[in-house]
């Protein structure tokens, strides 16, 4: 039973920007990217750059068949659609990490030759992390599974529906394009890119999962019944990788 639960109720903290942008050694287009990162002081543990994810795509599909107060529970504590397992084949997604790290190193680059100040290499890092918290939230494409080149396709029509066909100058951005991107950087994900939690390990990310437990137990209270509350909150401490994420919850859950 308990192997059940971590499937069907287990989440992991995605990272938006890889870890391995912090962790990689020997690799250029990772010192492009961090160098690109730490010249406007983007941390990769920021709660902004995370998103909680399911582990099971079949719950996903299952819950959003259900009832919209259910699906609106998730919602609001900020989980998305897509789907994570780093237990999976392919849990490490080498794809998505090659796709960040190449378009990362690509703008670095440009940054660079063409001295761009600090809010041109603002606005070009967030236009992309706006683009992968989308697909994140909309599933539109899997994390897992899915190779550079196609979340390469896929970002360049993005970049053409916000910016035109020219693609984006980010040294003089259009109102339209720049509105959206720096209402992004401060609304987007809960404007939380200059916030941290206590204990960004980065692995289990045992803080920052229980914070989104709790908000999820919170919603859910006239929602579910308490018996649902009290079996959801459990099923939920049983699948963190810690094993107790939530039990706080649990007892003042009548309450």
């Amino acid at each position: 039973m308990a192997d059940d639960q971590l499937t069907i109720f287990g989440y992991e903290i995605h990272h938006l920007f890889p870890r391995e942008i912090i962790t990689g050694m020997n690799d250029a287009r990772v010192d492009a990217a961090r160098a690109l990162l730490n010249s406007i002081n983007f941390n990769i543990e920021f709660r902004g750059n995370k998103i909680p994810l399911l582990r099971n795509p079949d719950t996903i599909s299952s819950i959003n068949q259900g009832p919209a107060s259910v699906v609106n529970v998730l919602k609001q504590a900020g989980f998305g659609d897509n789907w994570h397992n780093s237990q999976a084949a392919g849990g490490n997604h080498p794809g998505y990490n090659d796709f960040v790290l190449i378009i990362l190193s690509d703008l670095n680059m440009s940054a660079e030759m063409g001295n761009w100040g600090p809010d041109s290499r603002s606005r070009a890092v967030f236009d992309l992390h706006r683009y992968l918290d989308q697909i994140a939230r909309d599933g539109s494409l899997p994390i897992i599974g899915t190779g550079a080149d196609t979340f390469r396709a896929d970002f360049e029509s993005y970049l053409t529906a916000l910016h035109g066909p020219n693609g984006p100058d980010y040294t003089n951005l259009g109102g339209t394009a720049q509105n959206a991107i720096d209402g992004y950087r401060s609304t987007g994900n809960n404007g939380q890119f200059d916030a941290t939690v206590t204990d960004a390990d980065g692995e289990n990310n045992t803080q920052e999962r229980y914070l989104k437990t709790e908000e999820t137990i919170a919603g859910a209270r006239g929602v579910l019944g308490p018996e649902e509350l009290k079996n959801a909150d459990t099923n939920f401490a049983k699948a963190s990788p810690s094993g107790n994420s939530g039990n706080a919850t649990a007892a003042g859950m009548a309450a």
